[in-house]
């Protein structure tokens, strides 16, 4: 027991530590670093609670009796919302669809009312959990249902990332894979081996998966698009001219067009979805290991390596038919539309990152003033 409890309250220090460091780093908040913050304060409290369970457990009294109740049914409540959290955690990394969140959410509600209702129950019939004569908690014989419930929600978040591989840089798939292999262990063992708490280990060395990958590309990431900012674009600008003599790249700067005509219409929170949705196309119309940066405002920067003497029309082509597409779904009060300008780098003119961006800049210019005044 002594171990058990050792290793729930390290998991517990270790994440009110991350929690207090991920919370003042949370100036500029991401959807995924808000869900991330509330569930390492949820996990905080599932700790917490699950250590008093065995401060109660087996201890005779009125009292004790109650307290063991109430917070070994508030643990059965508060797990599948844990769960649930991992959820919306893995769907906002990659989506911005309100809609299908909606759904999940509400998918996720009727997992929870159903946990809900079981558990209170079981505080009469013992399904989940009951006290023998001496108040030592045991499991019930439909605890397993509790069990499956968390476990949909849990194996989905992993199937979610399986299924959207490609929305992922590799290096994050990869991360987020590997962010589920503690959590499993720790499951695994704790259904095995009745009475000892791993779970807790086990998502805390999840939750540092998670915070090392957050802090990384917080430090890198545009806080409202999250594509790569301002100040990462300059170093990777800079590290692909210095490796332009083995491998040739292109850079296309992309202005959204009328934007200021859609903040003006519809307000800044649409218009905000309008960049987002800006960069779910640039996204969907290149390939996995592309590179896409919000300059600022309205303007993002695509950098793709291609062969000597390629030209990067093929990208604007897609770029420009999954635009027509999603103007044609109408799925939006606004219509988008692009302006694009693009250059080869030559080794020879020996431009630096900042020249490289002013001219593509001018590029862009060019493009937009062959349109007609809106």
């Amino acid at each position: 027991m002594l171990k058990t409890l050792d290793g729930s309250i390290i998991s517990l220090i270790i994440l009110i530590f991350i929690f207090i460091v991920a919370y003042n780093r949370s100036t500029n908040v991401l959807a995924p670093y808000k869900t991330f913050l509330y569930l390492v304060l949820l996990n905080m409290v599932l700790i917490s609670v699950d250590l008093l369970t065995w401060f109660f457990n087996g201890r005779a009294g009125t009292v004790f009796l109650i307290c063991s109740k109430i917070f070994n049914a508030a643990l059965f409540v508060l797990e599948p919302i844990a769960a649930s959290l991992c959820v919306i955690y893995i769907y906002s990394l990659i989506s911005y669809e309100e809609n299908k969140l909606k759904r999940i959410k509400s998918a996720i509600y009727i997992i929870f009312m159903l946990n809900a209702a079981l558990t209170l129950i079981s505080l009469h019939t013992g399904w989940y959990f009951y006290l023998d004569r001496n108040q030592v908690y045991h499991r019930g014989d439909y605890f397993f249902i509790h069990e499956i419930l968390c476990s949909c929600l849990f194996f989905y978040s992993f199937y979610f990332i399986c299924r959207n591989k490609k929305s992922f840089d590799k290096k994050y798939f990869f991360t987020m894979l590997f962010f589920f292999v503690p959590q499993s262990i720790g499951i695994i063992i704790q259904l095995i081996c009745y009475g000892y708490t791993t779970i807790w280990i086990g998502m805390t060395l999840s939750l540092l998966i998670a915070y090392f990958n957050i802090q990384s590309q917080g430090l890198n990431t545009d806080y409202l698009t999250g594509v790569n900012n301002r100040r990462y674009l300059d170093q990777y600008i800079a590290s692909k001219i210095r490796n332009s003599i083995h491998k040739t790249f292109a850079a296309l700067m992309i202005d959204i067009d009328n934007f200021k005509s859609i903040n003006d219409n519809y307000g800044h929170e649409i218009g905000d979805l309008a960049l987002k949705d800006a960069v779910q196309i640039i996204k969907s119309s290149l390939r996995r290991d592309d590179f896409v940066a919000r300059m600022g405002g309205d303007e993002f920067i695509v950098v793709i390596d291609i062969h000597s003497g390629q030209s990067p029309d093929f990208v604007v082509r897609r770029i420009m038919e999954n635009i027509e597409k999603f103007n044609t779904e109408n799925i939006r009060p606004y219509k988008l539309s692009f302006s694009i300008g693009f250059y080869v780098y030559d080794v020879a003119s020996k431009m630096t990152s900042a020249d490289l961006i002013c001219h593509i800049d001018k590029l862009m210019y060019d493009n937009k003033k062959m349109k007609p005044a809106h």
